[in-house]
């Protein structure tokens, strides 16, 4: 793409140039209208010792123009310096971000390996420990399982029948103190009519 760009850009000052110099040539050479001998008889007539006014191309307007275009050229040259420095430096942004994408994808890349590593480390692992759990109990891992079963069916079960025997408690001492009160409550609704 630089190389596309400065092919371009120097075309374009290549053309300008030939412009420039093409529109400023005209008022140098012998105007189309005179012919070759008027073009001629000026020499000859200067060795002959007549004085004919003699035609001069106007200093002042090559020199400016040539002056001019020279400038306009090193404007452009300096602009198409700057542009190239500003791509230059675009690529050297994108170049840095694009290695940095790159490393951060291969440390992803990394990682989910480590991660799936250390995901069938685990699992082998579990499997080592269940092996040695059945080996030691010398139950299997469906044994085990009916044993832990029945076990926590019987703790359920006995923490239920407390948990109900605590309630039945609680509702008796509550039974019991509505009763007192709705008693005592009657003995003195009794005792007042009697007094």
């Amino acid at each position: 793409m630089e190389i596309l760009l400065a092919a371009l850009v120097s075309a374009a000052v290549a053309a300008t140039v030939v412009l420039v110099a093409l529109r400023r040539r005209p008022s140098m050479e012998v105007s189309p209208l005179t012919s070759h001998a008027e073009a001629t008889a000026v020499p000859s007539a200067t060795s002959e010792g007549a004085s004919l006014p003699a035609r001069r191309p106007a200093p002042s307007r090559v020199a400016p123009s040539r002056d001019d275009a020279e400038a306009e050229l090193t404007a452009r040259r300096e602009e198409i310096a700057r542009r190239e420095e500003r791509l230059r430096a675009q690529e050297d942004t994108l170049g840095s971000r694009e290695r940095s994408v790159d490393q951060r994808e291969r440390s992803a890349e990394d990682r989910a390996r480590n991660l799936d590593v250390n995901a069938e480390r685990l699992k082998e692992a579990k499997r080592v420990q269940v092996r040695e759990l059945e080996r030691v109990s010398g139950l299997s891992a469906g044994q085990a399982k009916q044993i832990l079963l029945r076990e926590l069916d019987d703790e359920i079960r006995h923490d239920s029948a407390r948990m109900v025997r605590q309630v039945e408690d609680e509702a008796r001492h509550d039974a019991d103190r509505r009763a007192r009160s709705i008693l005592a409550t009657c003995m003195q609704r009794v005792a007042g009519a009697q007094a």
